[in-house]
């Protein structure tokens, strides 16, 4: 490999796969399943969090998929402060969340529910909104 390293004038290490494309064709689903546009308008929901520096991301990320419901299309972190004004051993994560339903338009109790539902399970993490 040295050698066609300095014949083809690559200055870098270079790696070399030998793929065995039947294989890998056998064990490949080509079965996907898509879902169509949704005609239905999305509401979204900006959450600022003051949040113990122990708990992570991922960890408030698992509690809007476990509460958030069925509605709950996508959410986003936007901003992470950590300084003076939050105090110390605390961060402040702030997120978008968006909810839409498949079928109608939502009302603002459904998505009131899912944000009370939400905030319940971050109180467990002691998670408590920014004021």
């Amino acid at each position: 490999l040295p050698l066609v390293l300095k014949n083809y004038k690559i200055g870098t290490r270079c790696y070399v796969a030998d793929l065995d494309m039947p294989h890998i064709y056998e064990k490949a689903s080509f079965d996907r399943k898509y879902n169509g546009i949704v005609n239905f308008p999305a509401s979204t929901r900006d959450l600022s969090l003051v949040v113990p520096d122990k708990v992570l991301n991922r960890d408030i990320e698992t509690v809007f998929i476990k509460y958030g419901g069925e509605h709950l299309e996508d959410f986003r972190l936007f901003d992470l402060y950590e300084g003076e004004q939050i105090g110390e051993g605390l961060k402040s994560m702030s997120y978008t969340l968006r909810f839409r339903a498949k079928d109608r338009n939502l009302e603002d109790n459904d998505v009131n529910k899912a944000m009370e539902s939400i905030m319940n399970g971050l109180s467990e993490l002691g998670v408590t909104l920014r004021q």
